[in-house]
């Protein structure tokens, strides 16, 4: 008898243990990702010999939908994809930097949201032209996570 209530004691005590690990496993990190992109050729003050220069930038709403605090949230890099009527092409993968406006180091709480911006370039850019459609693939990471966001196709602009 005096066995029975020992296993009886540890069974329940292990039972507990995996339902707190259930619980953790339902406490991961989820986040809802809006992005959006903007591309532009700068024409000014004049255009270099080897092309005008061509900049993207990266709008990233992140909203924090996990039961858990989320660290640290940026963008590292993006492929950049041109969009023809019947085709698709990458065009590069750029490093991506923050804009002065965007915290390097932020905390989401649940239920918190943050807007970030990033941005990148790459000079020379005879392949692209104004008009052209594009979006990109940025890459996303925080403490303990990464993800990869798609944004809306969009058409590039002209600086002048």
């Amino acid at each position: 008898m005096k066995y029975l209530l020992i296993g009886l004691l540890a069974v329940s005590l292990l039972s507990v243990a995996c339902s707190n690990k259930e619980v953790k496993s339902e406490a991961q990190t989820r986040l809802s990702v809006e992005p959006a992109g903007y591309y532009y050729l700068n024409m000014m003050p004049s255009i270099p010999t080897e092309g005008p220069s061509f900049h993207a930038v990266f709008k990233v709403k992140v909203i924090n939908a996990g039961r858990t605090l989320v660290k640290n949230v940026r963008a590292l890099s993006a492929e950049l994809f041109k969009v023809g009527k019947n085709e698709e092409t990458k065009l590069a993968k750029i490093e991506l930097e923050a804009s002065p406006n965007t915290p390097l180091e932020n905390d989401l709480l649940p239920g918190e949201d943050i807007t970030i911006e990033y941005g990148g370039s790459m000079p020379g850019a005879t392949q692209v032209l104004p008009g052209t459609m594009m979006y990109g693939k940025v890459f996303i990471v925080w403490e303990g996570g990464d993800t990869i966001a798609v944004t809306p196709t969009e058409e590039i602009i002209v600086t002048r």
